[in-house]
Formats: C-alpha cells, sequence, structure tokens
C-alpha cells in the first residue's frame, strides 16, 4: 500500500510540474524580441529641382524585408536595431532602385515588456541605390503599438511614421 501512495504521490508531482514550470516562464521577463514586420505606407517625394515635371506620390502595400531583434535594458525599456531591405524592379527612372536601411529604435512600454501599449522613436539612415547612382539620406521616426500575447510570443500592430531628411547632395 505504501508503494502504491508513494508511485501516486510522484505521478501527481510530475503530472503539476509542467503548469508550475509554465506559471514561473510567464512570469520572467522578456530578454530577446525577435521579429519580421508588413508594412503599408504613403510616400509622397517632392521634386528635386526645377526641371522635375511633378512630385511623386506613392502608396505601398507590401511585406518588405524588415528584420529586428530587440533586447531587454529594463523592466519597460527595449532597444531594438532593425534592418530594412526594399527592392523596387521599377524604382526612379523605370530602373531597379534597392534601398538598405539601418535602424535602431528604443521601445518604452507603458506596463510591461510582454504585452500592452508602448510608443516608439529612432533613427536611421536610407542607403539607397538608383540608375547608377547611390545616396544617403538621415531619417528620424515613431510610433504607438502594442503587443498582443500569441501562444509563446507577441502579435505587435503599430502605428509608425517616418521623417527622412531631405538630400542635398
Amino acid at each position: 500500500m505504501r508503494i502504491t501512495i508513494g508511485r501516486m504521490a510522484a505521478g501527481v508531482a510530475l503530472a503539476a510540474l509542467p503548469a508550475a514550470l509554465a506559471a514561473q516562464h510567464t512570469a520572467m521577463e522578456v530578454k530577446h524580441e525577435v521579429g519580421v514586420d508588413i508594412g503599408f505606407a504613403y510616400e509622397h517625394q517632392s521634386a528635386i529641382d526645377s526641371t522635375a515635371v511633378v512630385a511623386l506620390n506613392h502608396f505601398l502595400i507590401a511585406t518588405p524585408v524588415d528584420l529586428r531583434i530587440g533586447f531587454a535594458a529594463g523592466a519597460k525599456l527595449v532597444v531594438e536595431p532593425r534592418i530594412i531591405l526594399a527592392f523596387d524592379s521599377k524604382g526612379a527612372g523605370g530602373t531597379s532602385q534597392y534601398i538598405f536601411t539601418p535602424d535602431v529604435n528604443l521601445l518604452w512600454a507603458f506596463t510591461g515588456n510582454r504585452q500592452g501599449g508602448y510608443a516608439t522613436v529612432g533613427a536611421g539612415v536610407d542607403l539607397e541605390h538608383a540608375n547608377g547612382q547611390s545616396a544617403s539620406q538621415f531619417s528620424i521616426n515613431g510610433g504607438l503599438g502594442t503587443r498582443v500575447p500569441y501562444e509563446s510570443g507577441a502579435i505587435r500592430l503599430e502605428a509608425f511614421g517616418r521623417y527622412a531628411f531631405k538630400n542635398a547632395g
């Protein structure tokens, strides 16, 4: 009888162990956050000089290659380097164009790093190549968003704006 009770107690302990460990895991702070983003954008480019006929407007719905990894720097702060690569087969003047954008953002969570609202600010540089010429353009960005828990991760919904400074060169 003692052996049966011992086995039953061990079985109950082993059955309860995963739930106890999972409860401890959800209480832990996030150390890293990795993601790939989908983007919707409106872009207005003003005429560069008086020889340009019209300004250029774009509405883009795309899944650009936007990779990011966040490093928790505290209970509410995440430092997030981003790498963005965009390719347009009919870019400037009908020729192909690509843009590589290294970027760094700071995310400040309103409640905590696992879920809820946050604000983000950052800066980057657009490294562009089109029509056999290359250029760089500095930009600043910011946004508001929220994390919605999903399984072991989260889905981030974000309203985001970017301002690129004029390139005089």
